[in-house]
């Protein structure tokens, strides 16, 4: 109500300028709790892909709902999935070899487990990722020489 008056104040179209800043808020608030999720304490590396998987599926939910529809922003939401998709797309990508290590991030938290990676597809890639990492290798790993110490 408040925007309102002072749009009638300052003789400006309150509905269009509360719609414009509705749907503003609507595409930038799942880049805000996502920066919010990564820049905690309480999130593991294992977070990030979830992460980002959320807001490609909120803004894919954005864009396809007909109860409010994005009228004034749409040049804005396609920015932003177009953004999401260059910058990430690497990562998010379960057949490209720089996004193996992101999912075995994500598979090793109990939280998300195998439930981001499609069946049949990746699961094998990670498991092996995993075993190889998991399997101790004597022949690598050296003891740290022991140190003495003199008084």
């Amino acid at each position: 109500m408040a925007l309102q008056t002072l749009c009638s104040a300052l003789k400006k179209d309150a509905l269009n300028d509360y719609k414009f800043l509705t749907e503003y808020v609507t595409i930038i608030r799942p880049i805000v709790n996502a920066i919010t999720i990564l820049e905690g304490d309480k999130q593991m590396c294992g977070s990030y892909l979830p992460v980002l998987f959320g807001i490609q599926k909120r803004l894919d939910f954005i864009e396809s709902n007909d109860d409010a529809p994005i009228i004034h922003c749409d040049a804005l939401l396609q920015a932003v999935k177009n953004g999401l998709e260059t910058r990430f797309s690497a990562m998010m990508d379960p057949f490209n070899v720089v996004s193996i290590p992101l999912y075995v991030a994500m598979v090793s938290n109990p939280k998300f487990k195998m439930n981001f990676i499609p069946p049949n597809v990746m699961r094998p890639a990670v498991f092996n990722s995993i075993k190889r990492g998991a399997v101790f290798r004597p022949q690598i790993f050296q003891p740290p020489p022991k140190m003495k110490f003199s008084r």
